[in-house]
């Protein structure tokens, strides 16, 4: 697969282990609009999809943020070309994941097929 950077040029929270963004580092990383925004992560929070973490920021003030999975939902509604890069990513990833575990079922089966014949495939369902 070949390797992209959709983050290169956001800068992105890490807390406890795990990735977040608020809504500015948001309507940075994928090029919408305040309200384009606000609109999306309604969408998903009705849906059940995009909840939230309010986290204190070090200038003692509370702020919202969204955890990776969360940034990955709203990318995949936007159109912007950013979101679309994300959303074209996203989908060869996953094909990549399904073609190895395609590769890996075919060779557990040859694996299968030499140690067992068929009787003992059928006594097995027996």
């Amino acid at each position: 697969m070949k390797k992209s950077n959709l983050f290169e040029n956001t800068s992105l929270a890490i807390h406890e282990g795990a990735i977040f963004a608020n809504r500015k580092q948001l309507q940075e990383l994928f090029g919408v609009s305040k309200k384009t925004l606000a609109i999306t992560i309604n969408e998903l929070r009705q849906r059940g999809s995009v909840i939230g973490k309010i986290l204190k920021h070090s200038s003692g003030i509370h702020c919202e943020f969204y955890s990776l999975d969360e940034i990955t939902s709203i990318g995949l509604l936007l159109k912007s070309e950013v979101a679309i890069r994300l959303q074209r990513w996203a989908s060869e990833a996953i094909f990549c994941e399904l073609v190895e575990a395609q590769k890996k079922l075919k060779a557990q089966q040859a694996q299968l097929d030499y140690f067992w014949d068929k009787q003992d495939v059928e006594d097995l369902h027996q």
